[in-house]
């Protein structure tokens, strides 16, 4: 009789046990199902989709970075009026400039671009905030290597002299240019680079050379990993055209440095 009692308990102790390890792993169920629920909420909320679509899209990444990168730069400036002027000028000088180069490509079909959420006249509007911020970065950097006004030679209209080697050089440039964007030559360097040096020989500083020199090997690595995303697409893409894309970037970034040098020096003699 006591085995039979001490069995019909042990058995009531186990059914017990199994039922509260189902409710526990009902619980747990119950836990997980509500973790799973708030994750698949946050992920759909429109600002965590939008995000993501932002970290996926590197053209519009790249522009929200470097545009904050910009507001901080042009923060830093307010203190010299002549800088942040020359650099909301050459910002909004590249931004012109830009657009013309891209829509001459997109309208030709030498290059197109995946994002199509945002543009005008066929150019994401990711470009010229990208350019804008680029223009802005110049003129920071010209901030930070140039010597103060007081010491520089000319700072007035009457002192920016034009040599002749400057305006066959100008010359050269806007003959090519010409040619470029009626698309008589494939490649913008041949007008750029001429344009560059006339610019530079206005305000001749080693560093502008060593500096426009980095926009090459930064620009090659960064369209090839966006050409592989298929962020960007080019006509007939090789190395060839990687490297043309590239070049172009050292008459660029030289055109920029040199313009900014001379439009803060020009603004200087006023602000």
């Amino acid at each position: 009789m006591l085995g039979k009692k001490l069995d019909r308990r042990l058995k009531i102790g186990k059914e017990q046990l199994h039922r509260g390890m189902e409710q526990i792993d009902q619980a747990a169920d119950s836990v997980r199902n509500a973790v799973e629920g708030a994750k698949l909420r946050f992920l759909n909320m429109p600002l965590t989709i939008h995000g993501e679509n932002i970290i996926k899209d590197k053209l519009t990444l790249l522009a929200a970075v470097s545009f904050s990168i910009a507001i901080f730069l042009l923060l830093v400036m307010t203190d010299t009026p002549a800088f942040f002027f020359t650099a909301i000028i050459v910002g909004t000088l590249a931004v012109a400039i830009d657009f013309l180069v891209e829509y001459k490509g997109i309208h030709f079909m030498d290059w197109d671009y995946a994002s199509r959420n945002l543009t005008f006249k066929s150019v994401p509007l990711q470009l010229p905030i990208l350019f804008f911020s680029t223009g802005v970065a110049a003129t920071f950097i010209v901030d930070s290597f140039t010597a103060p006004i007081t010491n520089e030679p000319f700072n007035t209209l009457q002192g920016l002299h034009i040599s002749p080697i400057q305006i066959l050089l100008f010359t050269i440039g806007a003959m090519y240019l010409y040619r470029y964007f009626t698309h008589a030559v494939d490649s913008i360097t041949f007008g750029a680079l001429p344009v560059a040096i006339g610019l530079y020989l206005w305000y001749p500083e080693p560093w502008m050379l060593v500096l426009s020199i980095a926009p090459i090997y930064i620009d090659y690595h960064l369209e090839k990993r966006m050409v592989n995303s298929a962020d960007i697409t080019y006509d007939n893409y090789s190395f060839e055209k990687a490297f043309n894309v590239a070049a172009s970037y050292f008459p660029s970034a030289l055109i920029m440095l040199a313009l900014a040098t001379i439009i803060y020096h020009l603004l200087s003699a006023f602000l």
